[in-house]
């Protein structure tokens, strides 16, 4: 019987294993998975205002399709992620001493990959004022 040095069998066993990995696809280096594909999804953005000053309110939370921001200090708001459609409520939680002046719902139109900018500013009075009058055309 032929003795077989430690070393070409090394080699052999070497030598095999890099021809089964080459015919397998693997490559022996990991790479992470691909990440899952972000669902189609559209923006809205707006601005909420205190009636008496005209002036922006920070901290009011705004909502459309279950996503929701948070106004900054300016009054400003972007949703981000809304599954796009037609016709969706946006809803506001204002702090407790403000209201909306209106109960009629709030429609927005969501449009895949695009930003729906409200054409009006969200306006918010006092809980106790009257509803303000609608602006007149001059």
């Amino acid at each position: 019987m032929t003795r077989v040095s430690p070393w070409r069998l090394l080699l052999a066993i070497a030598v095999i294993a890099l021809t089964v990995s080459a015919l397998c696809g693997c490559s022996g280096s990991s790479s992470a998975p691909d990440p899952p594909p972000q669902p189609p999804s559209g923006q809205v953005a707006g601005q909420v205002l205190y009636f008496t000053t005209g002036q922006g309110l920070g901290g009011v939370n705004v909502t459309v399709g279950g996503k929701t921001a948070t106004s900054d200090n300016n009054g400003d708001f972007l949703i981000t992620g809304i599954t796009p459609g037609n016709n969706q409520v946006l809803t506001v939680a204002p702090p407790a001493w403000l209201v909306l002046p209106s109960q009629d719902p709030i429609l927005v139109n969501v449009v895949l990959n695009q930003t729906t900018t409200l054409p009006q500013p969200i306006v918010l009075i006092d809980a106790g004022d009257p509803v303000p009058d609608p602006p007149h055309d001059i």
